[in-house]
């Protein structure tokens, strides 16, 4: 990321003990679920002090509008569609994680536009970092890998920024992510604006959350929804045709994370049709 643009206000060193410490990080986090040739690029913010960080993105605030509509090229034929993306709510899809106690809260859809809480406390994401490193902007970032949710994910983070907070819900690295990626090319988050103050007065509020689905009924509810999906496309595909329904190709995992023996399922559906 040759074009990170960093902004960095520090009123003494950089140290890992720091207190009152506030940043803010703008990212593009690019969701790719349809096989486009282009990506849909959110704009997102990850905010954090000391103890609690805030992901943001899916925001009208953020994004300037509430719907897009991208021209979807296919990877594997010739077939061109028009996909509408619609940008939730003002506030956006949000993440809250607080590191000391390792409480997790986020905001989900289950659909297009039913939006609960979900509570996903105490992930342990079991980084393996590599000694391979590049240069995002002025910083030297280390590789680092994990297995989270049926993918496999590449991060670089930086020991330039020792904090440990990520995009969406990584975390755990001895420094900041500033680039996070998985193996299919689906999700694909960067950023390209830093901005870091010391002794900041600026708090961050935790959430009142009053109801909260636990994360393993929350993918088994979005696995369904999924499953549901697929098999209706199928059907209205096999309707109009053979030559329709061969060419059908359910997408892999339409969903950020699912459970490993959801994944094993969804493989076995999508073998079936191929």
């Amino acid at each position: 990321m040759k074009n990170l643009y960093i902004v960095v206000f520090l009123l003494g060193c950089f140290c890992s003990n720091a207190q009152n410490t506030y940043g803010e990080i703008f990212y593009n986090f690019n969701l790719n679920f349809n096989y486009c040739i282009d990506n849909y690029e959110y704009k997102a913010t990850l905010v954090f002090n000391d103890f609690t960080s805030v992901f943001n993105y899916n925001s009208s605030k953020l994004e300037g509008e509430y719907q897009v509509d991208l021209t979807c090229g296919h990877l594997h034929n010739e077939n061109h569609t028009t996909i509408t993306r619609y940008v939730f709510e003002d506030d956006g899809q949000k993440t809250y994680y607080n590191k000391t106690t390792n409480k997790l809260y986020s905001q989900q859809l289950l659909e297009y536009n039913y939006l609960i809480w979900v509570q996903d406390d105490g992930i342990d994401f079991n980084w393996k970092i590599t000694n391979e490193t590049k240069k995002i902007g002025t910083y030297l970032a280390y590789k680092a890998q994990t297995n989270f949710r049926g993918r496999l994910y590449n991060a670089w983070f930086t020991y330039g920024i020792p904090l440990s907070y990520g995009p969406w819900k990584f975390h755990g690295l001895p420094g900041l992510i500033l680039e996070i990626k998985d193996e299919f090319n689906q999700i694909h988050i960067t950023a390209n604006t830093i901005k870091i103050t010391k002794n900041s007065s600026d708090q961050i509020a935790w959430p009142e959350v009053k109801e909260a689905l636990g994360i393993e009924e929350f993918l088994n509810q979005k696995y369904l929804l999924y499953q549901d999906k697929i098999e209706t496309q199928k059907a209205v595909l096999a309707n109009k045709g053979s030559g329709f329904s061969k060419r059908f190709k359910p997408q892999p995992y339409y969903s950020i994370e699912f459970l490993d023996s959801q994944i094993e399922l969804l493989q076995a559906i999508i073998y079936q049709v191929e």
